[in-house]
């Protein structure tokens, strides 16, 4: 797996190149204040990972700049795990693309990111030994 942080000089073009909305970063941050209860703003880092070969296709995701773990929260369980912050970000970008595609069920462009974006934040899971977050936070 490799996640790779886009450079500042290219994060202008990375919402609307990849979510096809340049305010996409409205709608992760409208779901981090529901399941990131340490959320206090500040910076977040726009990014993409592959799984296996770098031939794959990225999938994009945002994660918060911070040090250490995060604590995310299963809105419909109330059940907490702690993360690392780039899966904690995977996690949080996997749940607003859910979240949008519920409003736009035919955004072909969307459920493509679900299902890249899902199986990264399975393999993360299951490389660093957090199994316990995917039951938790996702499946």
């Amino acid at each position: 797996m490799n996640v790779h942080i886009v450079p500042e000089d290219q994060r202008n073009w990375f919402l609307q190149s990849n979510f096809k909305d340049t305010l996409f970063d409205l709608s992760v941050f409208h779901v981090a204040d529901n399941i990131y209860p340490g959320n206090t703003g500040g910076f977040w880092q726009y990014a993409t990972v592959t799984i296996g070969d770098n031939d794959s296709a990225p999938a994009p995701f945002l994660f918060p700049s911070v040090e250490g773990n995060i604590k995310l929260v299963n809105p419909f369980t109330g059940v907490e795990c702690e993360v690392d912050a780039v899966l904690g970000g995977m996690i949080v970008t996997l749940y607003t693309l859910n979240w949008l595609i519920e409003q736009n069920p035919n955004n072909d462009n969307y459920q493509g990111l679900y299902y890249l974006l899902r199986d990264a934040v399975s393999e993360r899971c299951s490389t660093t030994g957090r199994t316990d977050a995917w039951m938790k936070l996702v499946d």
